[in-house]
């Protein structure tokens, strides 16, 4: 890696060049603390940078100023190690909004317990429950206010803005022409209207105030400071002049962090105080640090992003239960440093700030849900959740123009467009979350802001309300009048007395309305188990049961009239795959959209025009992303072509440097590096393998053939790879005959690699580039 160069202008062009990875802003924001805004609003900055930037880099008085010893190296974070199910399409994601580095997370509708939640009535919650709102419907601008002149706006500190938020009150920080001295204005938050104005030090502020009172850190002395929401002005409280690294409100109390250097590490900690005091609980750990360990190096902080909270400094991350204190996962080292990335996923809705508007983005199926445009909003705002609810009005802050935003989620209708019209519509304060039409019958199923459901059933025009609805993993189960009926899988299928009703149509908020069912009766699950995954193609569906995700039981299908079922399923590289009562392979995936039954050349294809994954969403031919981000294709012969071809040059990169490779295996001097490439070329093999297992062919020329070829090629090219890797190091630990014995094997078998790739290239150049336009391959392209 090229050293970062000390010249500011270098530095500042290499900031401006959106290019500009990751890992080359962490190191000029270390050795240019003042580029820090520009930073901030590059592209590719990640989450744990920016907190860093905005807590620790200072702005220099000349470009030498030293800055801390370390900022936050790029390093992923574990994915949570729970398993979130899906109800009608709606992620089952707790009831939590999360801020961060101007990113909300806003939870989904539904939030059953693994028992199911009971549900009010749906006539005892129109009277109790407020009027839904919720992300997935979109939102609406309240109102803008003009908080602070930008004129007045301290252009160097551009990360020391921040707000303080209530249900009533807005306190607004902004950095002014004094880098010592912050401007604190509060607004009316229902109206926007100012309350008051005053200076103030610098202050680092938890994002929630508890009880009407602000909790912040003075960045000068590292004690804590306490302030009145409706007057500014300080308050008595036991909390207050508390030395501490961080602080945040966390439910009912206020956790400080704090960092100390101890021996070759740092002694990290956190203690959660309620507002009178009490110590609530405390937790300290110590950790090694892999660099020299400094006191100007030193931070910790606390965040909250949801049902835990997290802890972390220079060697040390833990998962907490926010109320106990109790550590519920923790590393420490380099694994240990932080950069946020996996924790979006903490809600069915992720809000972002871009291009001057508000954006949602549903999770579970990675799509973009709506945009709303903000007039004036500049590319350098935060947003900030009034509480942790997915119905929190948004605070959106913008440097540039002083400007406050307020964005309310929007209110949930009692009906949607496109409903049956014998449906009636839901109760005041519910709304509905999915309904579905079939032969002789339509369901409603309606939600209350608490996660309580009702659902009505309307058959022979006669209407009925369910008094003992429970959430499944993957739908309803409803008893009315000694009719069981259990809606499954974005109401796309709905059992009464256990006969199944394929729906005509139906609608849920993250699937939109659906005209397209299974032909025949599709048994119900087993008792135990729920509906997983549900895929139909014109001529045949597969139906997979279980009970989480990552536990199928069995499956069930229907092809042209014939049908089958087997129990030995597994779930992986999204896909299911078992062996039915007959011994042959079935699988089943979610993007591309795909059955298959069999493989090589017994391979039998189906591409899935409707699917439905449990926690992954729905789907189909053309919808989705496919292996390397490419998208999946539609059902024609045109769109599976140009899917092969675009995966084949998206891993040919990495499989273009087999040559430079192998010139240390034949030369027997092999070092760590060499080693570490060989591995990244098996690597590359195995992820093309991975994704030719869910390429649909089914509409190619020839598509089986070529398929079974090209899988041939590879899996002799990835056996050769992991022979040279064997050979390397063998060779590394210095014993050359042997590798050399290893290495010759590995030669024979990447021949037979080699002729195999020739038969599949000659049948591809044979028809498809003059059939559908594309390119040819030899065999060095494979």
């Amino acid at each position: 890696m090229e050293p970062v160069s000390t010249d500011r202008t270098a530095a500042l062009a290499e900031v401006n060049d959106p290019s500009t990875p990751a890992a080359r802003l962490q190191e000029l924001a270390h050795a240019h603390p003042e580029l820090g805004p520009q930073i901030l609003a590059h592209p590719n900055v990640y989450p744990a940078l920016a907190q860093w930037i905005e807590e620790y880099a200072t702005p220099a008085a000349t470009p030498d100023t030293t800055a801390p010893d370390a900022a936050p190296a790029v390093a992923a974070l574990p994915a949570p190690k729970w398993v979130l199910p899906t109800v009608l399409g709606v992620g089952a994601l707790g009831t939590a909004a999360a801020v961060v580095a101007g990113i909300a997370i806003v939870p989904g509708l539904f939030a059953p317990s693994a028992e199911g939640a009971e549900p009010a009535s749906a006539e005892a919650g129109a009277a109790k429950v407020e009027p839904a709102r919720d992300y997935l419907l979109g939102a609406d601008v309240t109102w803008t206010a003009l908080a602070m002149d930008p004129g007045e706006i301290g252009a160097e500190a551009t990360w020391e803005f921040s707000a303080v938020t209530s249900d009533d009150i807005w306190v607004t920080l902004w950095p002014t022409g004094d880098f010592h001295v912050r401007r604190m204005i509060a607004l009316d938050a229902t109206t926007g209207a100012t309350l008051w104005s005053r200076n103030a030090p610098r202050l680092d502020c938890a994002e929630l105030a508890l009880g009407g009172l602000a909790y912040c850190l003075d960045s000068e002395s590292n004690e804590t400071v306490v302030f009145d929401l409706a007057t500014g002005e300080h308050a008595p409280s036991p909390l207050a002049g508390k030395p501490a690294a961080h602080v945040s409100v966390v439910g009912d109390t206020v956790a400080l962090s704090r960092v100390a250097v101890a021996g070759s590490g740092y002694r990290i900690g956190a203690t959660a105080y309620a507002p009178d005091g009490e110590v609530v609980w405390d937790h300290e750990a110590e950790c090694a640090h892999y660099d020299t360990p400094s006191a100007e190096a030193a931070y910790a902080a606390t965040w909250q992003p949801g049902s835990q909270l997290w802890l972390f400094g220079p060697c040390y991350l833990a998962w907490l239960d926010p109320e106990t204190g109790t550590v519920l996962d923790s590393r420490t080292g380099t694994d240990a440093i932080w950069d946020g990335d996996g924790y979006l996923n903490a809600g069915s809705v992720l809000l972002n700030l871009e291009q001057g508007s508000l954006v949602a983005y549903d999770t579970l199926a990675s799509e973009r849900q709506w945009r709303v445009r903000i007039d004036g909003l500049t590319e350098f705002a935060r947003m900030y959740a009034t509480r942790h609810d997915h119905a929190a009005p948004l605070a959106i802050l913008d440097f540039f123009s002083g400007e406050v935003t307020r964005v309310d989620a929007a209110l949930a209708p009692t009906r949607v467009e496109g409903m049956p019209r014998e449906l009636p519509d839901c109760p005041e304060g519910w709304t509905p979350v999915g309904w579905s039409d079939w032969s002789g019958g339509a369901t409603l199923v309606c939600q209350a802001g608490d996660a309580s459901v009702t659902v009505f059933l309307v058959q022979q025009g006669e209407t009925r309300q369910s008094t003992s609805a429970v959430a499944t993993p993957t739908g309803v189960r409803a008893d009315i009048d000694g009719v069981e009926f259990e809606v499954a899988l974005d109401g796309w299928l709905v059992w009464t007395d256990g006969r199944s009703q394929a729906a005509a149509s139906g609608w849920t908020p993250a699937r939109g309305e659906i005209r397209y069912a299974p032909a025949g009766e599709i048994e119900s699950c087993p008792a135990g188990t729920f509906p997983l995954s549900l895929s139909v193609w014109r001529g045949g569906w597969l139906l997979t049961c279980g009970v989480t995700t990552y536990a199928p039981t069995r499956f069930v299908y229907e092809v042209d009239g014939t049908r089958g079922a087997g129990g030995a399923l597994e779930w992986g590289r999204g896909r299911y795959c078992g062996t039915n009562d007959a011994g042959r392979l079935v699988c089943v995936s979610a993007s591309p959209a795909l059955v298959q039954f069999g493989t090589g050349s017994d391979l039998e294809q189906h591409s899935v025009a409707e699917n439905h994954f449990a926690g992954v969403g729905a789907g189909g031919a053309g919808r989705g992303r496919g292996a390397y981000g490419v998208d999946a294709p539609a059902d024609t012969p045109q769109d599976q072509v140009g899917y092969l071809v675009a995966i084949l040059e998206s891993s040919a990169s990495a499989r273009s440097k087999v040559n430079a490779v192998l010139a240390p295996l034949n030369a027997c001097s092999v070092t760590d590096a060499d080693i570490r490439a060989l591995r990244e070329l098996t690597q590359a093999r195995t992820d093309l393998l991975t994704a030719l297992a869910t390429t649909p062919v089914d509409l190619v020329p020839n598509g089986a053939t070529l398929l079974a070829q090209l899988t041939l090629a590879l899996q002799l090219s990835e056996e050769a790879d992991l022979g040279y890797v064997a050979a390397g190091v063998a060779m590394g630990d210095g014993d050359c005959a042997g590798g050399r014995a290893i290495y010759n094997n590995a030669i024979a078998v990447a021949n037979q690699a080699e002729a195999a790739k020739h038969e599949f290239v000659a049948t591809w150049n044979a028809q498809l580039p003059a059939e559908f336009g594309v390119r040819t391959f030899t065999a060095r392209d494979i």
